[in-house]
């Protein structure tokens, strides 16, 4: 659209048509700008972790909470232990104990390595290592595990609708296995329009997608989504049986707590 705007650069109403059509991806890119700093030289990458009293974290747990502004006494030391772990302080006191008590426990070096900054610098290799980008080698186990669930959900998938035709395998790159997503539809680091409409298009045969309203980015650890992961890992471990299927099975348990099976195939 904004290719043909610039051949009429006058006609000012397409102009904004473009714009708005254009605003979901720089809504998810203005909500992405944290990748950019994780990116930076190490050093500056680092400072976040640490600088102001760790007032980034603060802030990202005021956000999780709620708030809009940081959380405070109490609460506000049980988020930044949950998010930094233990300190330096709490290391040398186990390893103290250990040495004068055989059954007490203490710390692997490994996080004593990491106490300096929280593990801040290990939190953000996800982002500067190439986990979320770099291509997944599968290993034999991988394989193996893979096609043993897809022989124990075959019944289940040839049951199942699909938007594809018979001979139709659907779009490129599609899972090749049963997949459930569990989003919290307050995240504050996703945009629906572009990371979440549409995934069912690369479903495979017996996958679901649960919408989880009232929880955020932080959805495995927040009050109501925690819950909700549990009943679906429970129903997952049970062999994901049962006539009721993930959709009943989460309506019996929240009924009216906006937890939707929004997508299936």
């Amino acid at each position: 659209m904004l290719q043909t705007w610039k051949k009429t650069p006058t006609n000012i109403r397409l102009l904004r048509k473009a714009l708005l059509n254009a605003r979901p991806v720089l809504n998810q890119v203005r909500k992405s700008g944290y990748i950019f700093v994780f990116n930076l030289p190490v050093r500056l990458a680092n400072l976040p972790g640490t600088l102001a009293n760790y007032m980034f974290l603060r802030i990202c747990h005021a956000i999780a909470a709620g708030r809009k502004h940081p959380l405070e006494s109490t609460q506000a030391a049980e988020a930044l232990a949950s998010s930094l772990g233990p300190g330096v302080a709490q290391i040398e006191e186990a390893k103290k104990r250990s040495k004068s008590d055989t059954n007490a426990l203490s710390y692997p070096e490994s996080v004593a390595a990491r106490a300096h900054d929280g593990g801040w610098s290990h939190k953000i290799r996800l982002y500067r290592d190439g986990l979320a980008t770099g291509k997944w080698e599968k290993s034999i186990d991988t394989l193996v595990a893979l096609q043993s669930l897809s022989q124990q959900n075959e019944r289940q998938r040839r049951r199942s609708s699909s938007n594809a035709g018979l001979f139709d395998n659907g779009l490129k790159d599609v899972f090749q296995a049963p997949v459930t997503i569990i989003w919290g539809a307050r995240d504050v680091a996703i945009s629906r329009p572009i990371c979440i409409d549409g995934v069912g298009d690369y479903f495979a045969r017996g996958s679901q997608m649960v919408v989880v309203e009232r929880a955020g980015h932080w959805c495995p650890q927040e009050k109501g989504g925690r819950e909700v992961f549990e009943e679906v890992v429970a129903w997952a471990v049970g062999g994901e049986r049962g006539w009721k299927g993930l959709k009943g099975v989460l309506g019996e348990k929240f009924p009216d707590e906006g937890v939707k099976v929004v997508v299936e195939r």
